[in-house]
């Protein structure tokens, strides 16, 4: 099950944080946990977010739990026209002749044989009695 708390969230911290204000915010909380009565994190909860925290400004992983949606979303937006993010599609010369009828035709034969040993081998797992039996050409 994937934890659905936010390390930010509990430390009261907003993304890209330093490492020192990390550490100060996790100070305050401790502080704060030591006057609330009732509080809704505990000394786990703050200990653990001080550690994802830490990780996340050493560069060792980003928390991939967490999906921030930026404030303006037309920044995902693509411009409707060529451009760096659209370049335009650029055909490639073939470099091969294209394949004869006949070489088509032998394509054809293979993939309906693999297709019908396919069912031959599915049905004898279902234990289904085989009608006929696919045998490798003998050369």
């Amino acid at each position: 099950m994937v934890e659905r708390r936010s390390p930010h969230l509990i430390l009261g911290l907003e993304y890209g944080v330093s490492a020192d204000d990390v550490a100060q915010a996790f100070a305050r909380a401790t502080r704060r946990l030591r006057a609330v009565e009732d509080p809704t994190f505990d000394q786990e909860d703050l200990n653990w977010s001080l550690h994802q925290l830490e990780q996340e400004s050493e560069g060792e992983g980003r928390l991939l739990e967490e999906f921030r949606v930026p404030a303006d979303p037309t920044v995902y937006a693509l411009p409707k026209d060529d451009g760096l993010l659209q370049p335009p599609v650029e055909p490639l010369a073939r470099r091969t002749e294209p394949p004869t009828a006949a070489e088509l035709a032998e394509v054809e034969q293979w993939a309906a044989l693999d297709e019908l040993a396919e069912m031959v081998r599915r049905a004898s797992e279902r234990g289904l009695p085989a009608l006929f039996e696919i045998r490798p050409e003998e050369n």
